[in-house]
């Protein structure tokens, strides 16, 4: 009936179990209109949660075959806040399960507080069943005392090694244990306004029970452990490889109305405490080092305590020993408006974990206020004036916080590999170890209670048997404050210098200065720093100007009046103005100039004129061609000078090959030794390597003897060579900044950042000169060159958006472009479409039925014309000989063409006379041929 509060009209349902007289009964049961009112609607708001299906499902290790027969249909089970446990219908197993069940919570029957707990906590768990067996009935063999399995295990020695009796065989046999999957959804969405959410989540492997029993929570345990002597051997199936598949759940959350509205989000108003969530929580954790902080802390809560508990009267060691030995009641530990901060303290030697609960309003926002965050240390405080709790946690730990010291440091007990294995500790110490080590490393108190990461008072108390020590007189006396201490001045004792000469300290007592300090107090003068500083700024800056001036670098003109921009100009201004430089740079013949150094040589300028030596040393060649008396003619050879070989050796070459042969004589340095092994002489002994005694593990005190330098005295020479070098530089350099500064365009803008494909879309849109003409020859009239547009403008006038902005008309780059020369169109082959449709119209062409009647007297017709008697011929008849010339085939009878006979008339008399005819003439023709041949 649930889902016709989901906006449903009709819901039908079938009788699961059939009974006595009845198989099968399906029930429908429909409404005339909507359940709710509007006005309901928005008071009772419901939440329609619909899931809608789970996607690859596992496979694996057991096939969905082996499921559909072994298991139990398919089905989710979830529980929403304090509602009842949802079951969905069961589905066959598959791939893919889809069974759209629907569930509707009314939210606004809920309280507005614990709402926002619920949804803030942890997330909603979804069980996905698909491997609950079904169940069969044991069949019971006969055995020693009775029919029970455990029978058959009297003799085996699991007993002795079992710490407990895990199974009572007395008592009725639990439903055993199956794995299933789980699926959590985050819900803290709809508290930001969201009406609908729809998500779809992965599906995990879900957490195993408790394998020894030791926890009675009502749930089902896992019957049956392999050696066991206490309990039947029930072996659970496989748990489904959930997450290697990839499973999926997909559900939807819609609420009628959302829980908060744009403008309350937006405003960020401070919440209410209610009745409900009265409790908040913060956390504190700090250096264990830290034991200023650590007394300040306990001693706020001890009055906080104090005061509610009305023990603040006392004094303060009667208030520590009343508070360490109070107990407080059930009614006081349930107590919504008592004022008391509850909780516990975590010591491991490296940092101090405070996790505190109490009244939201009162006790828990004096500490934030009280106890704020310092800047610059190493404090750290979890808490969230918006999270609002319904219960305490830690009531039953009584006022006196609980104190655990641990034997080793949370982070290395966390890192032993025997905490991991399971009855090695308790589940709630392990639990409680995890959650706070987890605790250490989040930042938000939100993010701690989504997780979960608040122990229970059991898991509190199962780490302190396990992993706690007692706290000793020296932990004491460690945390205790330590006051204040004024620093003594010490007496600095005066390191005096090695020295053979008596030293004596320096006389640094300045009477003038001591004079004018008295001065200054009898008078009460006081500088004026501002007026000071203003007056230096302006000295430093008219001495800049001075220095600016006389180091200001000289520009060079060429002394021409128009420019000249043509190399092929003897006037051109640019070779002119490069001259001038080139003579003024010939007064210091030994220095370069350029504007960078670390990139050979980079506008470097020349100091002489290359092209003007070029053609001298050009000229120069021409000019050795001839002599003054001619041309020089070597002369002729004599006979010995033309018998002489042209690759003939020099003399000192065969002067060489004269000499006698030694073998291996180039390839000295490859076949003897570099250095000679000879050995030294007894007398020189000393100088020989020492190849007897052990090598030392160092060099000793004085460096090796080396031209290699290494180490830090290379580095220290490369950086004196790299500043000798840079200063040279800086000394030759004329202008002012060495840095060469390039224009880029927004790389935004880019849609190929490097490379020669490279370029600036906006750039695009403008001409070739991005900015306003320098050069006189673009800018004087008339000599100013029209603006060169941009490539798409050439392509395509009528973006021309200047000319547009001018009012000049938009002229096509072809004549008559856009120009469409037609008289009209015809209809297409497309039937079914309208003749408005490009591809359906044809044009038609012009004729030009005026320019032919100018040019041809009348214009051209298709019809046929009579033609002038000139141009007919008359058709001569054969004469005889022609005929007898020509051999003429009788066409064949035409049946085609053949003609009904008249009434009375012989149908074949015809066809007979052809025939003969026929047969005449071939006679004829046979004996003309004859007479031919």
């Amino acid at each position: 009936m649930a889902k016709l509060f989901a906006g449903l009209k009709s819901v039908t349902s079938r009788l699961e179990n059939p009974v006595s007289g009845i198989e099968d009964l399906f029930i429908t049961v429909s409404l005339d209109g909507p359940l709710m009112s509007e006005e309901q609607k928005k008071r009772l708001n419901p939440l329609i949660i619909k899931v809608h299906s789970a996607t690859h499902m596992p496979d694996e290790p057991l096939t969905q075959e082996e499921l559909r027969n072994r298991c139990l249909p398919v089905y989710t089970k979830y529980k929403f806040f304090k509602q009842p446990e949802h079951y969905s219908m069961g589905r066959e197993h598959g791939q893919s399960v889809y069974w759209d069940d629907i569930d509707v919570v009314l939210a606004g029957t809920i309280e507005s507080s614990e709402m926002r707990e619920y949804l803030n906590g942890p997330p909603l768990e979804i069980e996905v069943h698909d491997r609950d067996r079904i169940l069969e009935k044991e069949k019971l063999k006969a055995t020693l005392f009775g029919d029970e399995l455990e029978d058959e295990k009297i003799n085996s020695v699991g007993a002795v090694s079992g710490r407990r009796t895990l199974h009572n065989p007395l008592s009725a046999k639990p439903k055993p244990w199956d794995p299933y999957g789980v699926a959590k959804f985050d819900l803290s969405e709809l508290l930001l306004g969201e009406r609908i959410v729809y998500m779809k989540v992965p599906v995990q492997n879900c957490p195993l029970p408790d394998v020894l029993g030791v926890r009675d929570e009502g749930q089902d345990g896992l019957i049956g452990v392999a050696g066991a002597v206490d309990g039947p051997v029930d072996t659970p199936l496989p748990v489904g490889h959930y997450v290697e598949s990839g499973a999926m759940l997909k559900v939807r959350f819609e609420l009628a109305y959302p829980l908060a509205t744009p403008s309350e989000i937006a405003a960020k108003a401070d919440l209410d405490t209610t009745f409900q969530c009265p409790f908040g929580r913060i956390v504190f954790l700090f250096d264990y080092k830290n034991v200023k902080f650590l007394n300040e802390l306990q001693a706020l809560v001890t009055s906080i305590n104090a005061k509610a508990l009305e023990l603040d009267n006392m004094p303060p060691h009667v208030i520590d020993a009343a508070l360490s030995t109070y107990k407080l009641s059930i009614e006081q530990q349930r107590s919504r408006s008592l004022d008391i901060v509850t909780g516990f303290q975590l010591m491991d030697g490296i940092k101090h974990v405070f996790v505190l609960e109490g009244l939201r309003d009162h006790a828990i926002t004096l500490l934030w206020e009280c106890l704020p965050k310092p800047e610059n240390t190493d404090i750290e405080i979890l808490y969230n004036s918006d999270l609002a709790f319904r219960e305490r946690l830690y009531g039953p730990l009584d006022v006196d916080l609980c104190r655990v010291k641990l034997h080793e440091p949370l982070s290395v007990i966390v890192q032993q590999p025997l905490l991991y294995v399971r009855d090695m500790v308790p589940k709630p110490c392990f639990d409680a170890l995890v959650k706070l080590d987890e605790m250490t490393r989040v930042d938000k108190l939100r993010s701690a209670v989504r997780n979960e990461l608040f122990p229970t008072d059991e898991m509190v108390v199962s780490m302190s048997r396990e992993f706690g020590v007692p706290l000793t007189s020296e932990d004491f006396a460690e945390l205790e404050p330590v006051p204040d201490r004024v620093p003594e001045p010490a007496e600095v004792e005066i390191e005096r210098p090695k020295t053979s000469r008596l030293w004596t300290p320096l006389d640094n007592y300045n009477p003038r200065y001591v004079e004018q300090l008295g001065e200054r107090t009898i008078s009460g003068h006081k500088q004026d720093y501002i007026q000071d500083n203003i007056t230096m700024t302006r000295y430093v800056s008219d001495r800049n100007k001075v220095e600016r001036y006389w180091t200001k670098p000289v520009t060079v003109r060429a002394d021409v009046q128009v420019a000249h921009n043509y190399s092929t100009q003897s006037l051109n201004s640019t070779e002119l103005a490069k001259e001038k430089v080139r003579q003024e740079l010939a007064k210091q013949p030994d220095r370069r100039y350029t504007y960078c150094q670390e990139y050979n040589h980079s506008m470097t300028v020349v100091p002489v004129n290359v092209e003007a030596l070029r053609k001298q040393a050009e000229q120069e060649s021409r000019d050795n061609w001839r002599t003054q008396k001619g041309w020089t003619f070597p002369g002729v050879n004599n006979l010995r000078a033309c018998n002489q070989h042209a690759n003939r050796p020099d003399v000192a070459r065969i002067d060489a090959l004269k000499e006698s042969w030694r073998e291996n004589i180039l390839h000295t340095n490859k076949l003897d030794p570099t250095l000679e092994r000879d050995r030294y002489t007894w007398s020189k002994r000393q100088e020989d390597v020492d190849l007897w005694k052990r090598p030392l593990p160092h060099f000793g005190q004085s460096a090796p003897v080396t031209i290699h330098l290494a180490g830090d005295t290379l580095r220290r020479e490369q950086r004196a060579a790299s500043k000798s070098a840079n200063d040279v530089w800086r000394s030759k350099i004329v202008a002012g900044d060495p840095r060469m500064y390039f224009h880029r365009c927004n790389t935004i803008t880019e849609q190929i950042n490097t490379g020669s494909k490279s370029c600036n879309q906006v750039a695009r849109l403008r001409g070739l000169l991005k900015d306003d003409a320098k050069k006189f020859s673009l800018y004087k009239e008339p000599m100013r060159i029209k603006d060169i547009p941009p490539l798409n403008v050439v392509l395509n006038p009528s973006v021309d958006t200047a000319s547009r902005e001018a009012g000049l008309p938009t002229i096509p780059a072809v004549e008559g472009e856009f120009d469409e020369h037609v008289n009209g169109f015809m209809p297409g082959p497309y039937d079914e479409h309208a003749w408005n449709l490009e591809r359906n119209k044809i044009p038609i062409r012009d004729y030009e039925h005026k320019k032919f009647e100018v040019t041809k007297g009348q214009d051209f017709s298709v019809y046929h014309k009579e033609r002038h008697k000139l141009s007919k011929r008359k058709l001569v008849p054969l004469t005889n000989s022609e005929r007898d010339n020509y051999l003429f085939r009788v066409p064949e009878m035409d049946y085609r063409a053949y003609q009904v006979p008249a009434i009375g008339q012989n149908p074949m008399a015809d066809t007979l006379d052809s025939e003969c005819l026929t047969m005449t003439k071939t006679a004829e023709e046979q004996k003309t041929l004859e007479a031919l041949q």
